[in-house]
């Protein structure tokens, strides 16, 4: 359909994401961009205009840091 998927994530949970692991693959199988970063110490970084719709959901909880 022409859509571009980007996932930000630190991915410092311990076991869940490995380069070989089968839900990392995953993304890669359905050419989703993933981009390692730690949004809240390193900031989001994306180019003006680039987003149409952007979704966080139920992520909170799994933040390693409260933002300020």
């Amino acid at each position: 359909m022409g859509y571009r998927s980007t996932k930000i994530d630190d991915f410092r949970d311990s076991g869940f994401y490995k380069d070989g692991g089968p839900r990392y693959k995953m993304q890669l199988h359905f050419f989703v961009e993933v981009v390692s970063r730690d949004v809240i110490a390193d900031g989001l970084h994306m180019p003006d205009n680039l987003l149409d719709v952007m979704g966080c959901f139920d992520s909170m909880e799994h933040w390693h840091d409260s933002p300020t």
